[in-house]
């Protein structure tokens, strides 16, 4: 009768050191862990999450081949659009104020002479204020009776006078003069003259005649500014 031997263990399955690498593999297995898992690792995912996602959709997932393309696909167009955008983004440049016509235009005039055509001496009186005629703003009694048809207000702002001509009856005015501001009292300066009345050799609803001086017909005493009728 044959007696039967226990088993024997082989070498390899007694051997420490295969034990101890399998239990290192083991180890190792727990111990590792992805980078992207960590605290610092999750910060650096959401900084840069397009290209974190291209490259965990390639290197650590298991996605199919066309979701892999997709993403990749899609995060790109992300990330260009964010970089173009960027770079494409100009400094804001300060504009520069554009006056007006009114700012960029200065007026010089002392009498605005246009702004009073059309109106009666009545109304002109209420625009300039009074005249420094004093009591002669008006005729008398008895000039009006001998026939009186025009009389004079004057109006004056620095060395310029406005002196108004009008029908004391009808109260029309037939005519403006506006004299040089020049201290000499004559002036060769026409385009001065003009912008101290505010006024245009061009208007429709006016006409000048410059007034020459009796000394020197070369120059002026003033302008007269005549309604077009």
């Amino acid at each position: 009768m044959e007696s039967k031997q226990p088993p024997v263990k082989t070498s390899e399955e007694n051997s420490p050191s295969t034990t101890k690498v399998e239990q290192s593999v083991d180890a190792s297995k727990v111990t590792s862990k992805s980078w992207y898992t960590k605290w610092w690792g999750i910060i650096i995912a959401i900084l840069f999450f397009p290209v974190f996602l291209i490259w965990y959709s390639w290197a650590t997932s298991k996605w199919p081949i066309a979701v892999k393309v997709i993403v990749t696909v899609v995060m790109s167009i992300i990330l260009l659009s964010a970089i173009g955008g960027g770079s494409s983004k100009q400094p804001a440049q300060p504009q520069a104020s554009t006056p007006n016509a009114s700012e960029s235009v200065k007026v010089n005039f002392i009498f605005d002479v246009p702004s009073l055509i059309g109106k009666n001496i009545d109304q002109v009186r209420q625009v300039l204020g009074q005249p420094i005629d004093g009591k002669q703003i008006e005729p008398t009694a008895q000039q009006l009776e001998k026939g009186v048809t025009e009389w004079n207000n004057t109006w004056e702002r620095g060395n310029v006078s406005l002196v108004i001509t009008y029908n004391p009856t009808t109260r029309v005015i037939t005519d403006y003069f506006v004299d040089t501001d020049d201290q000499s009292g004559v002036t060769k300066n026409k385009k001065r003259l003009l912008e101290e009345g505010n006024l245009s050799d061009n208007a429709s609803n006016y006409r000048l005649e410059y007034v020459k001086a009796i000394k020197d017909p070369n120059s002026f005493t003033g302008v007269k500014i005549i309604p077009a009728q």
